[in-house]
């Protein structure tokens, strides 16, 4: 069960960080990091009702984890560009970092993450 959820949380991540290139001209990143820090969480619609959560810290790290499990979590580091969050997190193999890019905008306590297959997840601050 706690290896589903850890593969669960991983495609999550994977799918999530994979978003579309935009420009990096425009606000700055002390504006765009301010909406972001915080805690914020989306349910996964499956049997067992998941719910997953993004920690964007004001030092520019931060973490993806599981609401229900808090041994289940992801440490990354963070770069706002523009309307796109870079994130930067061990390689799943263990061997170097990986950085990916999704595109973003928040309204209020929602956060919409976009990412390039045109997946889109909303998010709620907690």
């Amino acid at each position: 069960m706690k290896r589903q959820i850890k593969v669960g949380l991983l495609v999550m991540m994977i799918a999530v960080c994979l978003a579309g290139c935009g420009s990096t001209a425009g606000n700055t990143k002390e504006a765009m990091d301010s909406e972001l820090f915080g805690t914020w969480s989306w349910k996964i619609d499956s049997p067992n009702g998941v719910t997953y959560y993004y920690e964007f810290k004001e030092d520019g790290t931060g973490c993806l984890g599981q609401m229900e499990d808090q041994s289940v979590k992801i440490p990354f580091t963070y770069e706002v560009k523009d309307k796109e969050i870079l994130i930067t997190k061990e390689a799943s193999s263990g061997d170097g970092e990986t950085t990916n890019s999704v595109g973003y905008e928040v309204d209020g306590d929602t956060l919409v993450l976009t990412a390039e297959s045109g997946k889109v997840t909303t998010l709620q601050k907690q």
